[in-house]
């Protein structure tokens, strides 16, 4: 009995080495996400990683300032890439055209992804009919103010603007001129360096520069009023110039983590950097409750803002499509809104629990409900020229803002160059 039983054992342990040779245990697939330099990014892949057991997100960080190019460079180039975030929206246009960007309309379909809860941002995503991104970050602009800054001038803070109606980029320019100390000690507000910044009005009113049919499409007054209005606050000190941001290399969060910019027009993920300055102890002579968000101004009888949605792509040739469409689409979806809006983004899904996340990264119920307004966004310049026009608008300001060139001529010139740039195309 007991030599049967010892046999039997034998059989059975001899039983287990062989399964355990013939069956294998499928492993995770491993994508490559290429993503440009920031911190917060890779938390939001590490909570991806640990929902779920199928796939592994490997980043690949470029650096911030090298993104554009390199990215380009890389799929051009045919590198291991499954997916990707998109830094500059308008290159979306020239990379699908190469091929680069893989149609998701039939991942969309298969997964049976909700593409009604990111409707607002479709069209910026959607080229003749076909999906090419799916959006993780949503869009705005707003003006952040430091309210130690208006107490201590007296002046009323822009939500009080806002409120009456009266956030004009009149008002914006009278405010600015009032907080300013005028010797550069304290600025009234900051305008970044980025071309569209300085002619934000003539995106409210949803010019594209050059249209889908190859047109110039700007309004002169509007572009020269713009433009005047920049140059006129830099002279007198009211804001800081363009030309001293690109000279010292300084970043938009730093002026205003100084505390002596009174308000700062920038966009949808700045609360975020603000989680990080207060966490790294970075804001001088204000806390926490000392800042706030409201409305960018806007000279329109019905409320806009700017921006277009920050987004990923699946890479045409990646051999791991499914399990990218898997990962971006989480990254769109409720759940990973929520683990964005905690990093301190607007994400472009935002339920009860998105809301949540977001309020614990501004400091009032007043600046949540800011940034959380449904207003309508205008994506500048989106079109196959964007990028282009982009960087003919960047040189034309930079020889504008560094002379007394009239408006006009800087007008003539600018719209000069965008014709050839539209009959160069066609």
């Amino acid at each position: 009995m007991k030599k049967r039983s010892a046999l039997l054992f034998l059989m059975a342990c001899a039983l287990i080495v062989w399964l355990s040779g013939s069956i294998s245990f499928a492993a995770p697939i491993e994508i490559n996400y290429y993503m440009w330099q920031d911190p917060t990014y890779q938390s939001i892949v590490d909570a991806f990683n640990a929902s779920q057991k199928e796939i592994v997100v490997k980043p690949v960080i470029v650096p911030s300032a090298d993104y554009e190019t390199k990215i380009v460079t890389m799929l051009a180039g045919g590198a291991d890439i499954d997916c990707y975030m998109q830094k500059r929206q308008t290159d979306m246009f020239p990379q699908n055209k190469n091929g680069f960007i893989e149609p998701l309309n039939s991942y969309i379909k298969s997964a049976k992804y909700d593409m009604k809860s990111i409707k607002a941002y479709a069209p910026q995503i959607t080229v003749k009919g076909k999906v090419l991104a799916i959006p993780f970050r949503g869009a705005g602009y707003y003006t952040y103010y430091n309210k130690k800054l208006f107490a201590k001038a007296g002046i009323p803070t822009p939500d009080q603007y806002v409120k009456k109606g009266e956030w004009t980029w009149n008002k914006f320019a009278e405010v600015s001129k009032k907080l300013a100390s005028g010797d550069g000690k304290v600025y009234g507000g900051l305008l970044y360096t980025w071309p569209m910044l300085s002619v934000l009005p003539v995106v409210q009113k949803n010019n594209q520069f050059i249209n889908a049919k190859g047109k110039v499409d700007i309004d002169s007054k509007v572009l020269a009023y713009s433009v005047k209005m920049r140059r006129d606050l830099e002279k007198s000190k009211a804001i800081i110039s363009a030309s001293e941001l690109k000279a010292t290399k300084m970043h938009y969060s730093k002026g205003f983590y100084d505390g002596n910019v009174g308000m700062l027009i920038i966009g949808e993920w700045f609360p975020g950097m603000m989680v990080a300055g207060r966490d790294q102890k970075l804001l001088k002579d204000y806390g926490w409750n000392d800042w706030a968000i409201t409305r960018m101004p806007c000279n329109q009888s019905k409320y806009v803002t700017v921006g277009a949605c920050t987004f990923n792509h699946i890479y045409s040739r990646s051999k791991k499509k499914a399990a990218a469409f898997k990962f971006i689409s989480w990254m769109g979806s409720s759940e990973g809104a929520k683990v964005v809006a905690r990093n301190g983004f607007l994400p472009p899904v935002v339920d009860a629990g998105v809301k949540a996340e977001l309020a614990k990264v501004v400091p009032d119920t007043e600046s949540l409900n800011a940034l959380i307004d449904p207003a309508p966004r205008i994506a500048p310049w989106y079109s196959e020229l964007g990028s282009q026009v982009e960087a003919t608008l960047n040189v034309e300001l930079d020889k504008y803002l560094a002379t007394d060139m009239p408006e006009t001529t800087f007008v003539n010139q600018f719209r000069a160059q965008l014709k050839q740039l539209a009959e160069s195309n066609r």
